[in-house]
């Protein structure tokens, strides 16, 4: 009845992934979960590890701007981040 679901079970193994240095392999963990606020910020912390800073920025200002939109800061979640 309390099993994880797919979802959770990949963001913890990729969590744990990354504890031990093993990015592309958190990369590739993180590939077959449905994007979600917390898997793409630790798809953006394997990205900054891996040296696709660009890409990682790039992650983070969406999560940014979806966080600001649920909050219902709208104006500001439609502005550039950076």
């Amino acid at each position: 009845p309390n099993q994880p679901t797919k979802q959770q079970v990949l963001t913890e193994l990729a969590d744990c992934q990354i504890r031990a240095r093993k990015h592309a392999d958190a990369i590739a963990t993180l590939d077959q979960a449905t994007e979600s606020i917390e898997r793409n910020i630790l798809l953006a912390e394997c990205l900054f590890h891996t040296g696709e800073t660009d890409e990682a920025d790039k992650i983070l200002a969406g999560v940014m701007a979806l966080a600001l939109f649920s909050l219902g800061r709208y104006d500001e979640s439609a502005a550039p981040l950076y």
